[in-house]
């Protein structure tokens, strides 16, 4: 399988900034309690839109809150490697960028 490129923080079309995103999604894998806490590695997906209107899928990598598990970094239902975080969103008021 060839390697995935990293999560865009800009637009992979045309490299502007992202202006907008959608709300959250999650696929619904089935993912058991362990040690007393989940270790869910469900997908979190957002769909980024760019200034141009261009569209991209992200998705960003899962962590527990009381251990040092990380999710998997790559899956098979978004193109690029999960992100740590969120990428930034330019906020855009008439012609002003905030």
């Amino acid at each position: 399988m060839e390697a995935r490129k990293p999560s865009p923080t800009f637009c992979p079309k045309c490299g502007g900034s992202f202006v907008a995103f959608d709300r959250e999604r999650m696929t619904l894998v089935g993912y058991g309690v362990v040690r007393g806490h989940v270790h869910d590695d469900n997908c979190l997906l957002r769909g980024y839109m760019c200034a141009v209107g261009h569209m991209t899928a992200i998705s960003r990598r899962r962590r527990a809150r009381c251990c040092d598990w990380r999710g998997k970094e790559d899956c098979e239902c978004h193109p690029y490697k999960k992100c740590e975080e969120w990428p930034d969103v330019v906020v855009v008021t008439g012609k002003t960028v905030l």
